[in-house]
């Protein structure tokens, strides 16, 4: 099964936010940032194979840290944008889910590395 193209996974996401796809409000945020991350993640891989770089079996920090090396300034908001996304992914039981609209400007960072 393949993974659809970082485009369409940050659409989905984009449409869970704006309330267009039927998803508990209390995990729409964190769900637009897994599929934001997902994207990112994808176009991580993407980007790097444009370079000659196979990182698809590499952690991510080494898929940045490999990007890095190629084209350090997309590195660097790939990196920001998939720390904030992790961070937004994941619920502890002291945190806030994250805010829509930071997931939302998480989610402009990826599309904009997509260009």
């Amino acid at each position: 099964m393949s993974t659809p193209d970082p485009a369409r996974l940050l659409t989905l996401a984009e449409q869970i936010l704006a309330g267009d796809v039927d998803t508990p409000r209390a995990r729409s945020s964190r769900s637009a940032a897994i599929l934001g991350r997902t994207a990112l993640e994808r176009l991580v891989q993407d980007l790097c194979a444009r370079h000659g770089l196979e990182v698809s079996a590499a952690s991510m920090r080494v898929q940045l840290a490999c990007l890095s090396a190629v084209t350090p300034s997309v590195a660097s908001e790939a990196n920001m944008a998939w720390w904030g996304l992790s961070r937004a992914c994941h619920q502890h039981a002291y945190e806030i889910a994250p805010s829509h609209d930071e997931v939302r400007r998480f989610l402009t960072r990826v599309r904009q590395l997509s260009g």
